[in-house]
């Protein structure tokens, strides 16, 4: 029984040569980069970080009050990027699906969705408006996640928000190849269908054109947005402080910067690059030299310190572009070799290709990088849990607990149980309206009812 079948690319929709250049072009990206890790990388993009907490407060409260402003008008949105399956952390569900063992048992997909909506809150207060305006949001699902989300969805009634301002769009997939451009055949499902996987996180270019997002956008007036991930715990949509700095510098593109916490840390880093318009790009972990990770200032940091944890801004002219034929042709494609079952149990050696959403900044004419503290804006969900993991459940669900003892703290309360205590993020979206409730109180355990 055949395992590869060249003709069924063609069958299926997808171009044979554009597939085949795309391959041989990420192939030889691949193996030049499994001898870059011994070379000479970019330098650090070091000197390139807006750190806010080194600037005067009057102008961090001109880019809360910009970016509030678009907020309430319903004129950002927010892009979640949620196409992981939960099989590696031993759950049969879409990773937003998770509940992380929190005390009101919310899902990844609930945490979001609040912290969303009281963003919408904070806006219309900020502004004077009588009526909040929804924030417009639209979720990146993929092949084997996107019915579970959209049921997820329905079955707790899109969490309070109002269902007409949250739209579900998969991204892409690709045929898996064998490195001589041979396409194949999986043996899981059905005989004679190809091997597909996702195209990666920077599909969603393509994908937002596709199923008609741009075009949404467009017609609600959107001017900017940002992109985050769905495993991220901490991570705020829209930063007010973090878009409003993008606008205020004029950035087709942003992203935030949190300094690493290893040398190792399995994040890719921010670094200068030649021959792009705004000089910057990512230099993946896997491609730096292991004395270059470990290299340390005077001043005891890492060199290369600065991580990038996949929270994006964007304009919303800089989405149209990137979704142009011409544009497209120029993303980049990498090749991760994997073992892909085939038809008849067996297996082979194949290649897939993904995009990466950060090689966008090659084609930003300005871009903005933006510091933040770790431990308020990221606890990702990698792994399985158990014993010293990182980056598991429970770490995550560490991370986020912290963060809310430290809120209560810093309002006047006495925590009792340090670590324990959980706050919806409907009713806060950064700590704020706290003081007014819990000063001069003690808390236990538990979810905070506020």
């Amino acid at each position: 029984m055949p395992v590869h079948a060249s003709v069924s690319v063609l069958a299926s929709g997808f171009d044979v040569q554009v597939l085949r250049a795309a391959l041989t072009s990420a192939l030889k990206a691949h193996a030049e980069s499994e001898t870059s890790a011994s070379s000479t990388p970019p330098l650090p993009a070091s000197s390139e970080v807006v750190d806010p907490f080194n600037l005067d407060r009057k102008v961090i409260d001109t880019y809360r009050s910009r970016a509030l402003k678009i907020i309430s008008e319903g004129r950002a949105a927010s892009i979640l990027l949620a196409g992981g399956q939960g099989t590696r952390l031993g759950a049969n569900c879409p990773k937003g699906c998770l509940d992380i063992g929190l005390a009101s048992r919310a899902s990844l997909f609930e945490l979001h969705a609040k912290r969303l909506k009281r963003l919408a809150t904070i806006a219309a207060q900020a502004t004077g408006k009588t009526a909040e305006k929804g924030i417009p949001w639209y979720i990146m699902t993929s092949e084997a996640t996107h019915e579970d989300t959209i049921e997820h969805f329905e079955n707790n009634n899109y969490f309070g928000l109002d269902r007409n301002d949250v739209y579900f769009f998969p991204q892409g997939m690709l045929p898996a190849m064998t490195k001589d451009g041979v396409a194949v055949l999986q043996g899981t499902t059905r005989a004679n269908s190809l091997a597909l996987s996702p195209d990666g996180n920077g599909g969603i270019y393509t994908a937002l054109k596709k199923h008609g997002i741009l075009d949404d956008m467009k017609k609600r007036r959107v001017v900017c947005c940002d992109a985050i991930c769905v495993d991220n715990v901490l991570a705020r949509p829209l930063d007010p402080g973090f878009v409003g700095c993008c606008l205020a510098r004029k950035a087709d593109m942003g992203a935030l910067a949190v300094e690493k916490a290893y040398a190792h840390e399995k994040v890719g880093v921010f670094v200068k690059a030649r021959g792009t318009k705004c000089g910057l790009a990512v230099c993946e972990y896997s491609e730096m030299p292991k004395a270059s990770s470990e290299e340390k200032q005077p001043d005891g940091k890492l060199r290369y310190r600065w991580g990038n944890i996949c929270i994006h801004f964007y304009t919303a002219d800089f989405l149209r572009r990137m979704a142009s034929p011409a544009m497209n042709a120029k993303m980049p494609y990498h090749a991760a070799i994997k073992v892909v079952p085939t038809v008849g149990g067996a297996k082979v050696e194949a290649v897939k290709l993904e995009r990466f959403i950060f090689d966008a900044f090659a084609f930003a004419r300005n871009s903005t990088l933006y510091a933040a503290r770790r431990e308020e804006s990221f606890a990702p969900i990698k792994n399985k849990a158990g014993p010293g993991v990182k980056d598991s459940p429970e770490t995550a669900r560490a991370l986020l607990l912290g963060q809310h003892t430290r809120w209560l703290q810093r309002a006047g309360a006495t925590v009792l149980d340090l670590g324990e205590v959980e706050i919806s993020p409907g009713s806060t979206y950064e700590g704020e309206g706290l003081a007014d409730v819990v000063r001069g109180k003690r808390v236990d355990g538990g979810l905070l009812s506020l």
